[in-house]
């Protein structure tokens, strides 16, 4: 019986002597005179956000991200899908806080002595 041979080759790297080295671009100054700037998105900032990340809703209802997933596989609060991602309408955020406020206990009358 024949003992088989295996015999591991290491791959060899491409020379590099053939490269030659790329020139860098001229800098190039461009002028923003009279080009109107925009906001950058800040998402602390929700006054004019439609839609909330999952993050970004469990940052604004003070919950960990874990029980916001849990509400949406209970359907305990609307989603909108979109591909893999889960978003929250703003609307939903604010009636989600709104449903949950109760009102304050009135305080008992004085009593006459």
């Amino acid at each position: 019986m024949a003992a088989l041979a295996i015999t591991l080759h290491r791959p060899t790297r491409p020379s590099v002597e053939h490269l030659k080295p790329v020139a860098k671009r001229p800098s190039v100054e461009i002028s923003t005179e009279g080009v109107m700037k925009t906001k950058r998105f800040k998402p602390s900032s929700s006054a004019n956000v439609l839609l909330f990340k999952i993050s970004e809703a469990a940052e604004l209802l003070r919950v960990e991200v874990s029980t916001l997933y849990q509400w949406v596989h209970e359907r305990r609060i609307p989603v909108v899908k979109l591909g893999r991602s889960v978003r929250f309408r703003r609307s939903v955020i604010l009636k989600l806080i709104s449903d949950c406020e109760r009102p304050a206990i009135a305080d008992p009358e004085p009593e006459d002595s």
